[in-house]
């Protein structure tokens, strides 16, 4: 599936193929992030035989079992109940929780969420389930009445956070799972819930680590290569998310052949940038790169590009050797030989818990997830060091629109005292 953007037209279209046929198709919003949902529920639609113009429409005879597309069809189908449906998401969660996509808190996350929703719009998991745009606004209007201005955009993050969990309960492959087994939703109107509009908030500002802090945090993290093993675990994971800004989901299920070494070389000056150590003892300069793309066991949170390079500086990337060394090229690089990513296990407890102990204890704790602090500071080192958004957006893997949201404010140059990779090449 592919968004993009005709000449002359404000609008996103999304480009597809189902069953040999190609659709070329208007979103109906200039928006991307409401682009992308209009896309999937497109998609959706044209895999259920109910896209007819460009639009959902009634269901046709032979479209697939489980799928009703409008309560103007004429068609006797009855809607699953929420109840249903939120018995169907604990048995897809739990199954990605078998292999770490999802944790169980989040998962549960999501089912009160489903319930502080359904109260405020009046109602419970017995109904039907037909979330629209007009429940998603009777949802904000609830949530909002009795407060004040000031109280208003003091809860706005945290009732559009509630929309957007009930919302994780739709994503595409959990209506897949949910039409596997005989579940009957209405497309059309979960449509105008997908795309219905959140509150306007504020985003917490990022306080880059000052650069005391920082350099404590480095050195604790590459003193731990020379402790137990559980404290190389915890080396690897710092530097995942030190020096490459992964998301937590990334560094869990990251390979040892996503690093690949293109080559070896005696110099780099072609960069105008100061030699290495290596470099200036005349060792051979080994040229590494993590590519971060599509894989058949995992699929990254992209925005556009099939693949990111990410090249590694010459320092790092000689350590990085001596680690994969040991790691055969298809096991896992945490804990290689523990290849379960379910929660409780030694992979999951380290980059959802051990390595934020690690950075809390140098950078203290804030009011976000404590790795995506790191992922925060690494997009404003790029930043930094480019002067380019578009540059910082690539890297983390997100729309130039996401990263000035979250990044364009972050440009105080940080002193680091561990080696650092370069950035960044996108195909």
């Amino acid at each position: 599936m592919q968004l993009l953007k005709k000449p002359n037209s404000r609008n996103w279209f999304v480009r597809f193929r189902v069953c040999g046929t190609y659709h070329s198709l208007s979103t109906g919003t200039a928006d991307r992030r409401e682009a992308l949902a209009a896309a999937r529920a497109l998609h959706l639609a044209a895999r259920a035989g109910t896209l007819r113009g460009g639009h959902s429409t009634a269901a046709r005879a032979g479209s697939s079992p489980g799928v009703h597309a409008g309560t103007n069809t004429g068609t006797t189908a009855a809607l699953s109940t929420y109840a249903q449906i939120a018995d169907l998401y604990a048995a897809y969660a739990a199954e990605r929780a078998r292999s770490g996509d999802i944790a169980p808190t989040t998962w549960r996350a999501n089912l009160h969420a489903l319930d502080r929703y359904l109260a405020l719009i009046g109602t419970d998991r017995s109904a039907p389930c037909a979330p629209d745009r007009a429940t998603a606004e009777r949802y904000r209007l609830a949530a909002t009445r009795d407060l004040t201005p000031a109280a208003r955009a003091a809860r706005a993050n945290t009732i559009n956070s509630t929309l957007r969990f009930v919302r994780s309960l739709f994503s595409r492959s959990a209506l897949d799972y949910y039409y596997r087994h005989g579940a009957t939703l209405d497309e059309a109107t979960l449509t105008g819930f997908l795309r219905a509009p959140l509150l306007p908030a504020s985003t917490p500002a990022f306080a880059a680590p000052s650069p005391d802090a920082l350099r404590a945090l480095d050195t604790a993290g590459w003193a731990l290569w020379h402790g137990t093993p559980d404290d190389r675990q915890l080396h690897i994971a710092y530097l995942l998310f030190r020096h490459f800004g992964l998301r937590n989901r990334e560094a869990l299920h990251l390979r040892a052949n996503w690093f690949e070494l293109d080559e070896w070389e005696n110099s780099l000056t072609t960069d105008h940038r100061p030699l290495t150590t290596m470099e200036r003892s005349g060792s051979p300069v080994p040229i590494l790169h993590l590519v971060l793309r599509n894989r058949d066991d995992f699929a990254f949170k992209r925005h556009g590009e099939r693949e990111t390079r990410i090249a590694v500086s010459p320092d790092l990337a000689h350590h990085l050797l001596t680690i994969l060394a040991d790691i055969p090229p298809t096991h896992y690089l945490l804990y290689p030989q523990h290849p379960s990513r379910a929660a409780h296990t030694p992979a999951h407890d380290l980059v959802y818990r051990r390595i934020s102990h690690l950075v809390q204890t140098h950078l203290g704790k804030t009011g976000s997830k404590t790795t995506y602090n790191l992922r925060k500071l690494y997009g404003s080192e790029v930043l930094t060091a480019t002067g380019s958004i578009e540059a910082a957006a690539a890297a983390l893997r997100n729309t130039p629109a996401v990263a000035r949201a979250h990044y364009a404010r972050y440009l105080t140059p940080v002193t680091t005292t561990s080696p650092s990779p370069t950035l960044l090449t996108t195909h």
